[in-house]
């Protein structure tokens, strides 16, 4: 029925029907090629993307570790530990001045070779500290008691925390309690500084 219905048809409609099939298949075929070449961008964008994040999370990543180790080689650092003992437990002045120069020479020269690090502060016993670099956010008390109870609950161990300085601006801060080394005949006995 169908083909009769073709035989019969007039030239003109043979022609317009072709040429609506051919437009309908090629409608067809760019729309399946829009919603694949879309798909293929996309995967393409999260790919990128991904890939994009990926570095940044390593590269924050060895950030940290960068920092974690300074923040360990500060304190293990002989000259860094005999400064801090003088300056908290020597009765002469004279003595005590020359440990905090020797210190803020020390931390100047950590601070210095690094350019993630701003600032450094020190607490060497009560309220006495060090603060060395460009800007601190340990100006507001409610920095400092987080800052001191970071640094306490890890025993010694580095800790991250976010804080805001002054402006509002977020900090990344790396605190750590640094604990005298004794050596001993047997072991190596560590104290709070």
């Amino acid at each position: 029925m169908l083909k009769r219905w073709f035989r019969d048809t007039k030239l003109q409609t043979k022609f317009t029907l072709l040429i609506f099939a051919c437009v309908g298949i090629l409608c067809g075929a760019f729309i399946w090629a829009s919603f694949r070449l879309a798909d293929t961008y996309n995967e393409m964008i999260y790919k990128r993307t991904a890939d994009a994040l990926t570095f940044s999370a390593e590269n924050l990543a060895s950030l940290f570790q960068t920092n974690a180790e300074l923040s360990q080689q500060i304190a293990t650092n002989e000259t860094i530990q005999q400064a801090l003992v003088t300056a908290r437990e020597s009765e002469d002045q004279i003595a005590r001045k020359a440990a905090l120069t020797t210190l803020s020479r020390q931390l100047t020269g950590y601070s210095n070779h690094n350019r993630y690090i701003e600032c450094i502060h020190l607490d060497y016993g009560g309220a006495s500290s060090l603060i060395l670099g460009k800007r601190t956010i340990t100006d507001t008390e409610k920095n400092q008691e987080e800052i001191h109870a970071a640094a306490n609950s890890q025993q010694g161990a580095y800790s991250f925390l976010v804080l805001e300085d002054m402006d509002g601006q977020p900090q990344l801060v790396c605190t750590r309690t640094i604990r005298r080394v004794r050596a001993t005949p047997h072991n190596l006995q560590a104290a709070f500084l």
